[in-house]
């Protein structure tokens, strides 16, 4: 080997091993954080067997039923959770007791619906809204099946599925109507089983703290970490707005954003609300930690500290969903975005908004993973435009 070729090797070495040390020196290590990683709270496991497929007696193709359950809870057992898990072929909508808390366009991907926060002793009306696609073609299917899981606090269980007691109304506003049509039991032709979703793909979380500060700070700096994305907003005002980058390309590490929150913060009560969007599957440029969560840490003028941890509330958002076929190509880890906003959840950003009825958030301890910085905008504390964290420097 000619001694050029040798001092070009050694130069190769000697950059690429520079390049190494710069990023471990970009490296934020996972006990380096005051915050915890936090989620929603894990929904019981609930599927559909022994549930049956149920419609009207209609005809019509493009029927839209609606269909009806009252469940009563004797007023001395006490509900730790219910839990619902519905799917109709094509589309749905679930209200119970006048509040509509979930639905779905998507029959094959299920995802589970927490009934608590409404659920009371004695009576309560589920409603369901059901839509058959003609655009299916002259064979379309039309369906509905489904499953109520209460858990009560001394351990016992029961379910309610979709069966002949379900009555399906005459319209939507009525209190009474003919037993619904059994189509046959969970796993019948076309629909054979159906997977149903663990809460861990295309999973849209919402979280809120409150807290108090003596004065207005002179410097507020955030570290913010999800996977995969997330948009914050402050008092009301959007700070940071698709935040966080692509995971990769070593699997283990995912970027953290660090923000000058300064012209959002005021003195007295401030309220911060966080949107993280958890992709939960690999991609192009994408590696999934499958560890969906939302990590958040917030140094005041060097005297107060807020970081995430069970204090702070969280609720899946019910309006966003996964959408009919066609879905991106498989090389791409985000998904298109379904909105329903009969289901949103309100002006829950602004600080007035009551989250009494959000479960508190589940605290997992340390990160699940390192970290390596992103680049922040530069702005003055007189600036309170919402960012976009750039790629790292």
């Amino acid at each position: 080997m000619s001694s050029s070729s040798s001092i070009n090797r050694l130069v190769l070495l000697l950059t690429c091993g520079a390049a190494m040390l710069a990023n471990a020196v970009e490296l934020s290590a996972r006990d380096s954080w005051q915050g915890q990683w936090i989620g929603p709270a894990k929904l019981p496991d609930i599927d559909l067997q022994e549930a049956s497929w149920i419609w009207s007696n209609e005809t019509r193709r493009d029927a839209s039923p609606g269909f009806r359950r009252d469940i009563t809870t004797s007023d001395d057992a006490r509900v730790a959770s219910v839990t619902a898990l519905f799917s109709a072929d094509n589309h749905y909508r679930l209200q119970v007791n006048g509040r509509i808390l979930g639905g779905s366009s998507d029959w094959q991907h299920p995802r589970a619906i927490d009934l608590t926060p409404v659920w009371r002793s004695g009576s309560n009306t589920i409603l369901i809204h059901a839509k058959n696609n003609i655009n299916d073609g002259p064979s379309s299917a039309a369906g509905l099946i489904g499953k109520i899981l209460i858990s009560f606090a001394d351990g016992r269980a029961q379910s309610i599925v979709t069966d002949a007691d379900w009555r399906c109304l005459s319209s939507p506003t009525s209190s009474t109507g003919q037993p619904a049509r059994i189509l046959g039991a969970y796993g019948m032709e076309p629909w054979g089983e159906i997977k149903t979703q663990t809460n861990t793909t295309n999973l849209w979380t919402c979280y809120r703290k409150q807290f108090s500060l003596a004065q207005k700070p002179t410097q507020a700096v955030a570290r913010i970490a999800v996977d995969s994305k997330y948009w914050l907003w402050v008092n009301g005002k959007l700070a940071v707005f698709e935040g966080s980058l692509k995971r990769g390309p070593t699997p283990q590490d995912t970027y953290f954003d660090e923000v000058d929150l300064t012209p959002f913060l005021q003195a007295g009560n401030n309220t911060i609300a966080v949107l993280a969007w958890h992709w939960g599957k690999d991609g192009y440029s994408h590696k999934n930690s499958g560890k969906n969560g939302f990590l958040f840490e917030l140094d005041v003028d060097s005297h107060f500290s807020l970081g995430s941890d069970a204090t702070w509330k969280a609720q899946i958002h019910p309006a966003f969903g996964r959408t009919g076929e066609p879905h991106p190509n498989y090389r791409m880890p985000d998904e298109n975005v379904h909105f329903d906003a009969r289901l949103d959840l309100g002006a829950w950003t602004a600080p007035e908004f009551d989250d009494s009825t959000w479960k508190p958030a589940v605290a997992f301890g340390l990160p699940p993973m390192s970290f390596r910085k992103s680049a922040r905008a530069k702005r003055s504390s007189h600036d309170s435009r919402a960012i976009s964290p750039s790629l790292p420097i």
